[in-house]
């Protein structure tokens, strides 16, 4: 009697690929979202040591940033103004994380009539192991 058997070849390389690229957006996803946490509640959180200044309209008062320091919350808009999210370009795509206010720009850089309250760059550079280490998560799980 003769033995018979079969052989099915299949490609699977566009799905690889395809969940290789949706593993590499979950950690890019991660990465922002450990670097807009650590603005929000890192940086943009806790008391200042600059001037003291009066609300207007109240009775309550609030220390202003020095430079160089995170800018203070008086209002709370540039705090929850940030937001991050990943744009998917196919190969290309990108974490970003910012805030629509333009003054978060000149508070991060400075003008020429402003000393520096970096607030984004430092907390990169704080939390960069662990943005690195969401970057470079395994995707096994």
């Amino acid at each position: 009697m003769p033995i018979r058997f079969g052989v099915k070849l299949e490609n699977k390389i566009p799905e690889m690929i395809r969940r290789m690229q949706k593993r590499s957006l979950d950690n890019l996803l991660g990465a922002a979202m450990v670097w807009h946490d650590e603005i929000v509640n890192g940086q943009l959180s806790g008391s200042r040591s600059g001037r003291k200044y009066r609300i207007p309209g109240t009775r309550r008062y609030y220390h202003a940033s020095r430079p160089g320091e995170p800018p203070a919350s008086r209002t709370g808009t540039l705090r929850s103004g940030y937001r991050f999210r990943v744009v998917d370009r196919g190969p290309w795509s990108t974490g970003e994380v910012g805030s629509p206010e333009d003054y978060a720009l000149w508070l991060e850089k400075g003008t020429s009539k402003m000393a520096k309250r970096p607030h984004v760059e430092p907390a990169f550079d704080k939390r960069e192991a662990d943005i690195k280490k969401e970057l470079s998560r395994r995707w096994d799980r």
